[in-house]
C-alpha cells in the first residue's frame, strides 16, 4: 500500500481533453524538491492552487508534465509548494496522502487516506 503520496487527478474540461491522473511519492521527490519552506498547511494549499482556478489549462500542462515524468520550472516548483503544503498541513489518523482533483474552475484538495486515495484513483480510472 502506497503512502504519504500526491494523487493528481484532472477530469476534461473541454471536449477532447483525457483525464489526467498520476501518482508521486512525498518521499521520492525529483531533484530540486525540498519542501523546506514552513508556513501554514491550509493558506499554503490555497496559495499554491489561487492561480490554477483562474487558469486551469496551466494547471493540466503541470500535472501532464508531471505524468509524464517531465519535471521543468513550474513542475519543481509546484511540486516544492505541495510537499512543503503537506508537510505543513497536519493530518487526522491515517491520513497520510493528499489528493487534488479539479474539473475546469473547480479544484478540491483533501487529505486522505491511502487506502481512500488508491479507491477514488480506481474509479476515476473507470471512467
Amino acid at each position: 500500500m502506497l503512502a504519504d503520496t500526491l494523487h493528481l487527478a484532472l477530469l476534461p474540461s473541454e471536449e477532447g481533453e483525457n483525464i489526467i491522473q498520476t501518482m508521486i511519492s512525498f518521499n521520492h521527490m525529483p531533484v530540486g524538491v525540498t519542501g523546506n519552506h514552513v508556513a501554514d498547511g491550509g493558506q499554503q494549499i490555497s496559495d499554491v492552487l489561487r492561480p490554477f482556478v483562474v487558469d486551469f489549462k496551466a494547471f493540466r500542462r503541470i500535472a501532464g508534465n508531471i505524468q509524464a515524468g517531465s519535471f521543468g520550472d513550474r513542475e519543481i516548483e509546484f511540486l516544492e509548494a505541495v510537499l512543503s503544503a503537506w508537510r505543513n498541513f497536519p493530518p487526522a489518523d491515517g491520513e497520510r496522502d493528499l489528493f487534488i482533483g479539479g474539473m475546469r474552475e473547480r479544484i478540491e484538495v483533501i487529505r486522505i487516506s491511502p487506502e481512500v486515495a488508491l479507491n477514488m484513483t480506481a474509479q476515476i480510472a473507470a471512467l
